[in-house]
């Protein structure tokens, strides 16, 4: 897939979700990145995610906890 394909996947992608989901799926993407992955990644996306991150990573989490406690 060439670059310009993998932008216009990531356009289409991205246009499947209301903006009032971003805040959700930030911090989901980075949930169970690797190591350093998940700051490489906040670092790349700019102020904007690094923001939501930091104000949404901690509701997600305890979500994330409650709906998987018996799991």
């Amino acid at each position: 897939m060439s670059a310009e394909e993998y932008a216009a996947c990531e356009r289409a992608a991205g246009a499947g979700y209301p903006l009032s989901m971003v805040p959700f799926l930030v911090p989901w993407v980075v949930h169970d990145l690797p190591g350093d992955a998940g700051r490489t990644f906040i670092a790349a996306q700019g102020r904007v995610y690094a923001l939501l991150y930091r104000l949404n990573r901690r509701r997600f989490e305890r979500a994330e906890r409650q709906a998987f406690r018996f799991a």
